[in-house]
C-alpha cells in the first residue's frame, strides 16, 4: 500500500495513479515522472515527493531511452511533471528535451532538470533544449530533498498546467 492511499479515506483498492474519494469519483492523481539513473538516489526521491505533501504517482526510469518508451506509451496518460536529474557532461540526458518538445503528446509537459551542485555551467544549455526550469541541487541530503519537495509543491499546485487541456478530460471520472 503506497502512503497517499493511507491518509484521507481514500480506498486501498485503487490502481496505482488512482484514488478513489469520499464521493466514489475515480480521481486520477497527477504523475510525476523521474529520470534517474542512480538506483541508491530512489528513496532520497521520494522521500522530498512525500515532503512536498502532495498526492500523486511517481513513475522511475533509469535511463533516458527507458523514459522515452515509457512516454511514447498512448495507453498511459502524458505526466504532470518530468524531473530529469542531469549530473554532469552527458548529452544523453539533454537529449530527452529535444525529444520531448517535438512529440506532440509531450510538448507542453512540464520539465525541470535538476542539476548536480556545480551545474551551472549547464544552465544555458538545458533552457537551449527546452526546460521550464533549473534547479542546482544541494550536495547535503536535506537541502535536496526541501528542494525537492518545493519543485512537486510548485509544479502541482501553483502552476497547475497539468489540469488543463487534454488531460483534464480524464481528471476525474463520475
Amino acid at each position: 500500500m503506497d502512503p497517499w492511499t493511507r491518509k484521507g479515506g481514500l480506498s486501498k483498492e485503487a490502481p496505482a495513479g488512482y484514488c478513489i474519494g469520499r464521493n466514489m469519483k475515480i480521481l486520477v492523481l497527477p504523475e510525476i515522472l523521474i529520470v534517474e539513473e542512480g538506483p541508491h538516489e530512489e528513496t532520497t526521491w521520494l522521500e522530498g515527493i512525500l515532503s512536498s505533501k502532495i498526492r500523486c504517482h511517481v513513475t522511475v526510469r533509469r535511463s533516458v531511452a527507458n523514459a522515452l518508451s515509457h512516454l511514447e506509451d498512448t495507453r498511459v496518460p502524458s505526466p504532470a511533471l518530468i524531473v530529469l536529474h542531469h549530473e554532469g557532461p552527458k548529452p544523453n540526458d539533454l537529449e530527452i528535451l529535444f525529444h520531448l518538445r517535438h512529440n506532440e503528446r509531450t510538448r507542453l509537459v512540464p520539465v525541470v532538470v535538476l542539476l548536480g551542485p556545480n551545474g551551472e555551467q549547464d544552465l544555458t544549455e538545458c533552457y537551449r533544449f527546452g526546460a521550464n526550469s533549473c534547479v542546482i541541487s544541494s550536495p547535503r541530503r536535506k537541502g535536496f530533498i526541501d528542494r525537492l519537495s518545493g519543485i512537486v509543491r510548485y509544479w502541482l499546485t501553483v502552476d497547475r498546467s497539468w489540469d488543463h487541456g487534454p488531460r483534464a478530460l480524464t481528471h476525474c471520472v463520475p
